[in-house]
């Protein structure tokens, strides 16, 4: 009963707190979460499908190059965006930036 209060008190904040837990709260648990989880049963199911013949090894692999070259470009193109709309470095980043966060350097 007391977290039922906490949660849903009649002014600003509890109500900030009613929106984390009945939005944010499964969105981050189903999106964010679970996106991984989709992902990796996917290339498995597309390895288990490869191995037992009912999907061409061509077309697995071209389904694989599509779906990282995607994802790589995307977030190649994001972090683009983002140096040239906010300035927040002088150049376009450094190879050292570009490390830092992960990515081969440029």
């Amino acid at each position: 009963m007391s977290v039922c209060k906490v949660l849903v008190i009649d002014d600003e904040e509890g109500m900030r707190r009613l929106a984390m837990v009945a939005v944010v709260y499964p969105y981050y648990v189903l999106v964010e979460l679970l996106a991984p989880v989709i992902e990796a049963a996917g290339m498995a199911g597309l390895v288990v499908g490869v191995l037992f013949g009912m999907i061409d090894w061509r077309f697995a692999a071209l389904f694989y190059l599509t779906a990282y070259g995607l994802g790589t470009a995307l977030t190649t193109v994001t972090h683009i965006l983002e140096d040239l709309s906010f300035h927040r470095y002088g150049t376009l980043r450094t190879g050292e930036q570009w490390s830092d966060e992960g990515l081969p350097n440029p």
